[in-house]
């Protein structure tokens, strides 16, 4: 008698073992219809990385269809672990930003003013609310800025970034802005003027490249 509880013990706790996972992923799966994280047709990224388009919702695993038309199954106590951002709720368009780094010699204000109406101008994102750009930081290569903006949806993400960034593009090339870069400053300091003056024809001498 002994001899079998214990060997029903040890299937317990086996089966407990085995079905711990499957068991997790439905209690997950039952949280997420009561809390209504994300719905089929809602587009949503996991932390680790994945994003796509929500096509199946069962008691075990959300089924994700990618912008590459790539289903991937996830069992959903794995997603529970995970920060899940939802890019159709509440509503399906949202801010984007880009980070762009310009010369120090372009003064931010003007710099701001013609990064916002580029993007204003670019095919695809939201007229309203209108696309703005903040000064984030200054670096030795240059002054960095966010160019906001809104999209319509997760869909257009991409196709709304390619259209911001051409159209800066071609703004900033018109104008002939000139492009971020790093200044050096070099200092001599030599007794003897004729060393010195070696020291920059040194300098100027072209590579074993160029030749």
């Amino acid at each position: 008698m002994l001899g079998a509880a214990a060997t029903s013990g040890v299937i317990v706790a086996v089966l407990g073992f085995s079905l711990r996972g499957v068991m997790t992923d439905v209690f997950a799966g039952i949280a997420f219809g009561l809390e209504r994280t994300y719905r089929i047709g809602d587009w949503i990224e996991l932390e680790s990385g994945l994003a796509g388009r929500v096509v199946e919702i069962n008691w075990r695993a959300t089924r994700i269809e990618t912008r590459d038309k790539v289903q991937v199954v996830t069992p959903n106590g794995r997603i529970a672990q995970q920060r899940v951002t939802n890019y159709s709720a509440p509503r399906p368009q949202y801010r984007q930003q880009l980070r762009i780094t310009l010369d120090h010699a372009l003064p931010a204000e003007e710099a701001k003013r013609l990064l916002a109406e580029a993007a204003a101008t670019a095919p695809g994102i939201l007229a309203e609310p209108p696309p703005d750009a903040r000064l984030v930081a200054y670096e030795p290569d240059g002054l960095v800025y966010v160019v906001r903006y809104w999209v319509p949806s997760f869909v257009q993400e991409i196709e709304c970034r390619d259209a911001v960034l051409a159209t800066v593009d071609g703004v900033l090339r018109r104008r002939a802005v000139p492009a971020p870069h790093r200044r050096h400053r070099l200092r001599l300091e030599q007794p003897d003027g004729r060393a010195a003056a070696e020291a920059v024809t040194m300098l100027r001498r072209p590579g074993p490249e160029a030749s």
